[in-house]
């Protein structure tokens, strides 16, 4: 038995038509662009917001000591939150490739 590829394979859709890459470049680039901007948007909130709330402890009469501590214990904070969800996430997702490999 001889094994062939199906036509429906073979056939170069995108280089036959050029207008449905261009088209699909761009909504995928509309999509990354986006997304960057949530990101960057949900980020600049989240600084806006610490650097007022460490104004107002500054005003009640902390010190720059305890703002420091403050500071270094949420990004250590979040920083284990980041890395634990990225390690899980890396592992699951690396999981799901090396079972469609074999």
């Amino acid at each position: 038995m001889i094994a062939r590829v199906s036509p429906a394979y073979q056939s170069g859709a995108l280089t036959d038509n050029p207008a449905m890459l261009i088209s699909g470049i761009i909504g995928v680039s509309l999509i990354v662009i986006t997304g960057n901007l949530i990101i960057y948007n949900i980020f600049q909130i989240s600084v806006i917001q610490d650097i007022q709330s460490y104004g107002q402890l500054k005003t009640l009469g902390t010190t720059k000591r305890q703002i420091k501590r403050l500071i270094n214990r949420q990004a250590l904070r979040l920083s284990l939150i980041g890395i634990l969800i990225g390690m899980l996430a890396g592992f699951f997702v690396g999981r799901a490739f090396w079972i469609r490999i074999l």
